[in-house]
């Protein structure tokens, strides 16, 4: 796969927490900056009601993709302590800032460096994905979706947010001209149904929440028979 985000990986190093800092809102221009850009002060909404679409009470074996730093999800991980949880991101500085915020916290949770788009796991090897303001930033889309729905195993589920083109013009704006220009983000960039078109193709979309520019859904891969 092309690879995402190399300028951006290169100019962040692990004890670097602006990256956290904007997403949480942190301080008062960083919420400035998220309500000017995304109409909200942070990226906490986003988060609840995707980590509230997970299966309460986790025990089976999942894949978090792109893992990011943990800021939303470490927190829940600690609650989950029979699940088997794969964390994967394409930048070992992103795991590094994991694992110090985890320290021996979650003994079941694996960092992995690797690219989403050649997934290092067997068929059918997850009960679920976990894909959390990642699709937007994945520069090859068609190949994560196919190696995201390949780990899947029938029955399983793909919970996940992302940005979606055409709700703000001010927000389509900024992606287009700063985002995808410094390549945080990839093009193409969906509009809402065409998303959600995509994604019915593989999945059975249980549930969809629009939330300003972002899409929460939870996708349910048929079972088989």
């Amino acid at each position: 796969m092309k690879r995402v985000n190399d300028a951006f990986i290169r100019n962040l190093t692990a004890d670097d927490m602006r990256y956290d800092d904007f997403l949480t809102g942190k301080r008062w221009y960083h919420r400035l900056y998220n309500r000017i850009f995304w109409g909200e002060k942070n990226s906490w909404t986003e988060a609840r009601i995707v980590l509230d679409m997970l299966p309460k009470d986790f025990s089976g074996r999942m894949l978090d993709v792109p893992a990011g730093t943990g800021v939303f999800t470490l927190q829940m991980y600690q609650q989950l302590p029979n699940a088997e949880i794969v964390c994967l991101d394409y930048s070992p500085v992103m795991l590094e800032r994991f694992r110090r915020r985890a320290g021996k916290s979650v003994p079941q949770v694996t960092l992995t460096q690797g690219d989403v788009g050649e997934l290092p796991f067997e068929d059918e090897s997850f009960d679920g994905v976990l894909c959390m303001n990642g699709y937007h930033c994945f520069p090859e889309k068609e190949d994560a979706l196919s190696e995201i729905l390949r780990v899947i195993r029938p029955g399983g589920w793909f919970v996940g947010c992302t940005y979606v083109r055409g709700v703000s013009r001010r927000t389509d704006f900024f992606v287009k001209n700063l985002y995808t220009r410094w390549g945080i983000f990839m093009e193409p960039h969906p509009t809402a149904s065409e998303l959600r078109a995509r994604l019915a193709r593989d999945y059975t979309v249980e549930c969809w929440k629009p939330s300003g520019s972002m899409i929460c859904f939870r996708c349910r891969k048929p079972s088989r028979g």
